[in-house]
């Protein structure tokens, strides 16, 4: 998938990413990259994967909820940030609250 069909999905949603969203998926991803090899965060064989499976998706919330209109989102079970940190991308303002049970994920948060 890649981030230029991430961008072209997500717009088709409504949400428009814009190079400072861009930037920070990616650095995301790197992210996500890194810790896997330490530990278990998110189950992906490759990068499209991330983008369509795990970033797509994670936007797909915005579809049932006004995002751009809220102030609040509480991300219960967050594990490897899943759905809270693409949200938070895609909408800065939200004042985001990520929850997970696992000590080690809260760190990678």
């Amino acid at each position: 998938m890649g981030i230029d069909l991430l961008c072209k999905s997500a717009q088709e949603l409504g949400i428009y990413l814009g190079e400072r969203e861009r930037e920070r998926f990616l650095l995301y991803l790197q992210l996500i990259e890194e810790w896997s090899q330490k530990i278990n965060l998110v189950s992906y064989h490759d990068q499209d994967e991330l983008y369509e499976l795990h970033f797509l998706d994670s936007l797909m919330c915005a579809l049932g909820c006004d995002l751009k209109n809220a102030s609040r989102v509480v991300d219960l079970g967050s594990g490897a940030g899943l759905p809270g940190i693409p949200l938070k991308i895609c909408f800065p303002h939200l004042d985001l609250l990520m929850v997970d049970s696992r000590q080690k994920r809260c760190l990678f948060l």
